[in-house]
């Protein structure tokens, strides 16, 4: 029987950073690099996927390979970002000039970033288990058969998507070659994926990871979810339980692939989607889905994410393991409302069935499986940044330049909130408009005859996914740091225009002064009784305003793929990074400190609770923010001890989600132990917390976050 011994972990876990390349497996990286610019040369007349796709062929062929006697799954190809690197030409020299300087110049002011999104992706592994890669090439074939008048560029197409699969069968025949002898079963594996369609789990396994890390690390694709997983591989687990296969033997596969996802260390890690509602209505959650999970918190690993969908008849004993693995520690899940995600789907029109069978794409943005190029990080806007620019009149003190609007000095609050909703116009109006024109050249910037080769509709058409042939093409725009933003406001309209303590001219010049000297001013503010996150009328009324008007700027506008864009309301990691463009906001924040995160209260701001929190949040109308939306929390262990903690626990998720709220994470500590790690770095040196939309190891975080979190976990 396979096993996945503890000791295996020190050797798998810098499999990756210690690969032991055979020699004469292959060419070196600069012979492999002198060849990808060699086809360069040659293909660049024949369309970007066809380019792109002989590049492809070259490095599956001749790349040198690696084996890991300790595993059972095998993947290594020396030629990691080559054809990426290659490709970056034809991306930024097709944007004009004029929206170059758009870019650089909302960026350098930290107002918003918006730009090409080639990297949130989600291919149909579904169907490539059902079919193998000889099924893919055959279907290419067929769909090429029945063109009647085929263009060069269709032609060119199917001949990359045949080529592309043809260079994995390629490589999984070199790869069973190279381990026939260190894992006999391993290579009898990779020899079946060669010639057909998986029948087993481990073969299953296999070609989905083999598929992933090549996708996402060779051909330099960001593959942004594996699908549906317990769905996709129930059939083969059952079919290996029939044929006397143990559930501890297919467990011990489970954590093998586990630990190779996360021994890869993706970047944000790479997320997977467990349980929910099918197209019927029915609930996918099944054995393996328990199987996954209880595998992910033996081995304690913090990476994959794990998404988990919670339908009406989503297990609640399920949930009960997630969230005692949450409780624990080990925190990669965010939870999903399947109703409040599919009623926000059908809303920028997309079909129930459709809507029905979406799956989260990187952090928490929903997208429709095997059927959307959603573009889910296409840019985002800055909420502080626009209020700020009201007391500046639209100047930025980082770039020294006029980047909002004018609009002078409001006499009422009325008027200070129409400015800062012109500000947030204006910056939306620019972003959407340099985002839809960059779209309409996706064609002659990028091709992915990979994930096109998988997507149904797309090999149909004869055209590479980034060019609109997917059946939805939409795209995303987030806005960031809503609650700054709302106590911002609620600080102005006590402090300026109800109370009458300060001017709004004085009020602008202490915050350009960072509070230097009015710290009185400033304890007022902090003090202001109007908070988001609190059940606060005046806050939550002003949420409600500014979040209907955001999506509503936003979501449903016609981009430029034939599809539409989809408002977002988080801020993922960039509460830290972005803060250092802010000045110091009405709020009572200074400058540099940290700025709100996804739909959280401002830290050490909610003073009543999680249940007034999740008041709040729930106000929010989410149809209006089909690309996602998440609450974070943060809970003393003392609350969800016991059976009854975990009662406790289950009911702070069912009431979010029956209140309407669209999805939810969170972490489990005390403030004692995160200041001891911060204290002692080594000692807890595997301490995970939920990030964002991704886990990582407490002592790895820069001292700001930190200190935020323990902050956090204070108010907790």
């Amino acid at each position: 029987m396979i096993k996945f011994y503890d000791d295996k972990k020190e050797i798998l876990v810098s499999q990756y950073t210690d690969a032991d390349w055979i020699e004469d497996s292959g060419l070196s990286v600069d012979e492999l690099n002198e060849g990808i610019l060699k086809i360069d040369e040659e293909y660049k007349d024949k369309g970007l996927s066809l380019l792109k796709a002989k590049q492809f062929e070259f490095v599956m062929q001749n790349g040198r390979i690696a084996v890991e006697k300790e595993d059972i799954f095998h993947d290594k190809l020396s030629a990691v970002n080559l054809i990426k690197r290659a490709g970056e030409k034809y991306i930024w020299p097709t944007y004009p000039e004029e929206d170059r300087k758009l870019c650089r110049l909302f960026y350098d002011s930290g107002a918003a970033d918006f730009y090409h999104d080639f990297g949130h992706t989600s291919t149909d592994m579904e169907r490539l288990l059902k079919v193998g890669f000889k099924g893919i090439i055959e279907f290419a074939e067929k769909c090429e058969a029945e063109k009647e008048n085929i263009t060069d560029d269709q032609k060119n197409f199917y001949l990359a998507v045949k080529t592309v699969f043809g260079a994995y069968i390629s490589l999984a025949r070199r790869l069973s070659e190279a381990v026939k002898e260190s894992d006999p079963e391993g290579a009898k594996v990779l020899l079946s994926l060669a010639k057909g369609r998986p029948e087993t789990l481990r073969e299953a396994l296999q070609l989905v990871e083999l598929t992933f890390y090549i996708h996402e690390f060779i051909f330099g694709t960001r593959i942004r979810t594996l699908g549906r997983l317990d769905r996709m591989l129930l059939p083969f687990y059952e079919a290996d339980l029939k044929r006397g296969v143990s559930a501890e033997e297919l467990k011990e596969q489970v954590k093998f692939f586990l630990f190779k996802l996360w021994s890869m260390k993706v970047p944000y890690d790479i997320p997977f989607q467990l349980g929910g509602m099918e197209k019927d209505g029915n609930e996918v959650t099944n054995e393996l889905s328990y199987i996954i999970v209880e595998s992910y918190m033996e081995l304690d690993i913090y990476s994959p994410k794990i998404h988990i969908r919670v339908s009406e008849n989503t297990p609640k004993d399920f949930i009960l393991l997630v969230l005692s693995s949450i409780r624990a520690g080990k925190s990669s899940f965010v939870f999903a409302n399947d109703g409040a995600v599919i009623k926000a789907l059908k809303g920028v029109g997309i079909a129930d069935e459709d809507a029905k069978d979406f799956t989260f794409i990187g952090c928490y943005e929903p997208a429709v499986y095997a059927h959307e190029i959603g573009c889910t990080g296409s840019g985002h806007l800055n909420g502080a940044k626009m209020l700020e620019y009201v007391f500046t009149d639209g100047f930025d003190h980082n770039t020294k330049q006029q980047v909002g609007i004018h609009t002078g000095v409001p006499k009422s609050f009325e008027e200070f909130k129409a400015a800062v909703k012109a500000q947030i116009s204006h910056a939306t109006e620019i972003s959407l408009g340099v985002i839809t024109r960059c779209e309409k050249r996706y064609s002659k910037m990028y091709a992915d005859p990979i994930l096109s080769g998988m997507l149904t509709e797309c090999v149909e058409a004869g055209a590479d996914a980034f060019t609109g042939s997917a059946k939805y093409n939409n795209t995303s725009f987030y806005m960031h740091f809503i609650a700054t933003l709302i106590d911002s406001l609620c600080a102005v309209k006590e402090l300026v225009y109800d109370k009458s303590i300060v001017s709004f001219e004085k009020l602008r010049d202490t915050l350009l002064a960072d509070w230097e000297g009015a710290e009185e001013l400033r304890q007022a503010a902090l003090s202001c009784p109007h908070k988001y996150g609190n059940g606060d009328p005046i806050a939550d009324e002003l949420t409600v305003e500014f979040t209907d008007y955001f999506g509503s700027l936003v979501t449903g506008r016609a981009n430029g793929r034939g599809g539409r864009f989809k408002a977002s309301c988080f801020s993922i990691d960039h509460y830290v990074k972005n803060a250092h463009f802010v000045l110091a906001s009405p709020d009572g924040r200074k400058n540099k400190e940290p700025l709100s995160k996804n739909l959280c209260a401002t830290t050490g701001m909610d003073k009543n609770g999680i249940t007034a929190l999740i008041s709040s949040a729930s106000k929010i109308d989410y149809t209006k923010f089909p690309n996602g939306s998440v609450l974070d929390f943060s809970l003393h262990p003392s609350a969800v001890q016991g059976e009854n903690g975990l009662e406790a626990f289950y009911s702070l998720i069912k009431t979010y989600f029956d209140l309407g709220g669209m999805a939810v994470q969170g972490n489990v500590f005390s403030s004692d132990v995160l200041k001891a790690a911060q204290t002692d770095p080594k000692k807890y040196s595997t301490l995970q917390v939920r990030v964002c939309g991704w886990n990582a190891y407490f002592v790895n975080l820069s001292r700001p976050e930190q200190d935020d979190f323990i902050r956090k976990s204070e108010m907790s």
